[in-house]
Formats: C-alpha cells, structure tokens, sequence
C-alpha cells in the first residue's frame, strides 16, 4: 500500500518532502449483511482510494471480539481494536486511515463518501488536519437516496413530476 500512496503523491506533483493534498473517495462496511438497518455486527472495514491512480491507498478493519480471549486460551496478541457500536465502525477506521495519511506526507484534504454525517463529523474533529477537509457527497448515493425517497412516495427529498 506505501507503494500506491507514493504513486498517487507522485502523481499530484508536489515537490520532495512537502505534503500533497489529495483527493479520495472512501467508505466503510460490515462483516454481516443485514435487512433494513440491523447494526450488530463484529466486524467492519473502511477503505480509501486515490482519486488519481483509483487505487486502494489505505484501509482499517476493526474488530469487536476477539476468538482467543472469548476462549479464554493464552494469546500475545488481541485483535479486538473497537469498543463502540458497529455503526461507529467506519467513521473510526477512516479516522484511522486519515491521521496515517500524514506519514506519507499526503493530506486527504477533498474526501468524497456517502451521506453519512457521522463520518464528516468524525473527520473534522478528530483528524489531525480535520478543519481542511471537504466532504463531497458521492452522487451515485444521492441518486439512489432520491430514488428511494421518490418510489416510497416521500416528496420531501425529491419533486415528483408526473
């Protein structure tokens, strides 16, 4: 993944040992498909792509359980690395991603992602540089939100017209 970041720093065209300000597009998800909105999974990952090489710059999986310590077996190491709720789990692991971005000299500073305000709020306060990213709502999201706001007959996200 280092080798994808440097690319995608490569490719901005900033000078050596500056910081580039990119563009990603990121989002996160559950180890357990679910009807309607159940949000209890243990698992989840969050991932972010350079807008530039539209490759896989960085990801975080989170993990609320771990096998060994439910056992109760001897282990050196926990991969339980999330205590909140498995909603929580995307804004956490991009959080993750974007502090780390700074060991590569990039600053995802333009992120585009789903609607999800948890995320942007997550962003902005606990990134680092959290007050220079701009949120860019990712218009296939938008249109499958209107959509099924308009087929559920909900005319306060779309104007019908017939």
């Amino acid at each position: 993944m280092k080798r994808r970041r440097q690319e995608e720093w490569e490719r901005v065209g900033v000078e050596v040992d500056s910081i580039a300000n990119i563009s990603v597009v990121g989002d996160g998800g559950w180890g357990k498909r679910s009807l309607g909105h159940s949000y209890d999974a243990n698992t989840g990952c969050s991932v972010v792509i350079g807008t530039e090489t539209q490759k896989v710059l960085d990801l975080d999986a989170r993990t609320k359980t771990c096998s060994m310590c439910s056992r109760k077996l001897e282990h050196t190491v926990c991969y339980r690395n999330h205590t909140g709720s498995s909603g929580s789990m995307e804004a956490a692991g991009l959080v993750n991603i974007f502090n780390r971005s700074i060991e590569d000299n990039l600053r995802y500073t333009t992120f585009v992602g789903d609607g999800d305000s948890s995320v942007e709020t997550a962003l902005k306060t606990e990134v680092i540089y959290g007050a220079d990213i701009e949120k860019v709502d990712c218009i296939n999201h938008k249109i499958k939100a209107a959509l099924t706001s308009y087929w559920n007959g909900d005319s306060s996200e779309t104007t019908r017209t017939t």
